[in-house]
């Protein structure tokens, strides 16, 4: 059963504090989920049966999901969005983040090319049941730090070589790898940033409370 649905929970006022059944105060990740959890970026996962929220942190994150998040960042909060001029797979709008979705698309001037390198397997096609499978699927930590990386300025881009794995690195995807790198929103662990392997919700997190920080200081576009 899918469980990637990031249903709002009551704001809290008054500092960091985040009712997640599995995030105590001690998670290593807590400040960032608390942060954002408290800025509306991340919502939790409501299951029915105890009625009670949950980040699942361990487990990975989708494409979806993180998309959702990234759009978040960026500023979507639930506005209506028009569907005219924008790629729009089929499937799309049966999706629970369709106003994501149109959101970043409006975001990204409808760069199809775009998305589709993050959703196709040959880069820069796909069919729409191709993009809407991987959109679904768990997304990879190169194709997360693609998308995020649309976003940062990359004009100052130090040369990344230091570590292990870098080679193992999608060609397309390694300048934005390196805004990432350079702006320390990726800083990798045991010298490697593991490309290919997906990342857990609570890594996702961090990912994106970093990239807040960030919108915050005006360095996103």
């Amino acid at each position: 059963m899918e469980n990637n649905n990031f249903e709002e929970q009551e704001s809290f006022e008054g500092g960091f504090k985040v009712n997640f059944e599995d995030i105590s105060s001690e998670h290593w990740g807590y400040r960032d989920i608390s942060y954002m959890w408290e800025k509306g970026i991340v919502k939790g996962y409501h299951n029915p049966e105890d009625n009670k929220y949950y980040l699942y942190d361990t487990q990975p994150i989708t494409a979806e999901a993180f998309i959702s998040l990234v759009a978040r960042v960026l500023g979507y909060t639930n506005q209506a969005e028009s569907e005219n001029s924008i790629y729009m797979p089929s499937g799309i709008k049966d999706r629970w983040s369709i106003g994501e979705w149109k959101y970043l698309m409006h975001y990204l001037s409808n760069s199809e090319v775009e998305i589709k390198r993050i959703l196709s397997n040959n880069s820069r096609n796909g069919s729409d049941a191709e993009i809407m499978e991987n959109y679904k699927a768990n997304i990879t930590r190169e194709r997360a730090a693609y998308l995020m990386g649309l976003f940062i300025d990359n004009r100052n881009v130090k040369q990344v070589n230091s570590f292990e794995d870098w080679n193992n690195v999608t060609e397309q995807y390694k300048e934005n790898l390196a805004s990432l790198v350079s702006c320390e929103l990726l800083r990798g662990s045991d010298n490697k940033v593991r490309p290919k392997d997906t990342i857990t919700r609570a890594e996702a997190v961090t990912l994106i409370s970093r990239m807040y920080a960030l919108k915050e200081a005006g360095l996103l576009y």
